[in-house]
């Protein structure tokens, strides 16, 4: 019942596609816009992962540790995600 956990690693990625989806109404009539591109997305990531959590709970943080766009193609961005995971089972 009063479970504590937690966990480190690394996650790796491979970009398979890219795609970018609009929609959008003007004068009542509804429109949709679909593009595949390249957009100059890295084709494989590399992340650090941690998870600490108590119970039902789990906070959890990832961080890329390879760029998010191609060198020389984009701004140097690494992405960052932040969360609260809630199992009641």
């Amino acid at each position: 019942d009063k479970s504590f956990h937690l966990a480190a690693g690394v996650i790796g990625g491979w970009k398979m596609g890219s795609i970018t989806k609009q929609k959008w109404e003007s004068g009542g009539e509804k429109n949709q816009y679909r593009n595949k591109a390249d957009y100059n997305l890295s084709p494989f990531t590399l992340d650090a992962t941690a998870r600490l959590g108590y119970r039902n709970f789990t906070v959890f943080a990832t961080y890329g540790i390879t760029p998010l766009f191609q060198k020389d193609k984009g701004p140097e961005v690494y992405p960052v995600t932040v969360g609260l995971q809630i199992i009641p089972f």
